[in-house]
């Protein structure tokens, strides 16, 4: 199986996961939260584009949140995972959600290794961050979605 399908794969298992766990109708203002392992529904497509003093300032706290975030899925550490989660992402992942991803993603791709800032933006409410995550097995594309407090409102692997 290449890289996309592995992805794909990952989200899939994950999705199934999470969208047993939570769920909002489909005309609700509130974000759905889906994927890998909870995301607010953000088009993918960035509608605000960040400056460069902008794009500092929210690296600043935007790369060690992520860091730790990547750290606790491969650990398998549910506190880690989740430190600086929102309350609905806290809410949303339980140990045992956090174990069947870990394992999955684990299977798929390998250890997290490291990760390579991309780009940033905004949509929908939400300061999304892209990197590039290396693990053991495979080199990924991870977007983490934040809300206005800085808090991770999700992650998930993109192709």
């Amino acid at each position: 199986m290449n890289k996309n399908g592995q992805i794909i794969l990952i989200a899939t298992i994950l999705i199934t996961i999470i969208s047993s766990t939570v769920a909002c109708s489909s005309n609700s203002t509130t974000p759905t939260r889906v994927s890998t392992t909870v995301t607010p529904t953000v088009s993918s497509t960035i509608t605000s584009s960040v400056s460069d003093a902008d794009i500092a300032a929210i690296r600043a706290w935007a790369d060690s949140e992520t860091e730790t975030t990547l750290q606790g899925l491969s650990e398998d550490n549910l506190a880690k995972y989740t430190q600086y989660g929102d309350a609905g992402f806290k809410t949303a992942v339980t140990q045992a959600i956090l174990d069947q991803a870990a394992t999955a993603l684990k299977a798929q791709i390998g250890t997290y290794v490291s990760k390579e800032f991309l780009s940033t933006g905004t949509a929908q409410g939400y300061i999304l961050v892209y990197y590039t995550a290396k693990y053991t097995n495979s080199t990924v594309k991870v977007q983490m979605s934040f809300d206005a407090n800085h808090q991770v409102a999700g992650q998930h692997f993109v192709q």
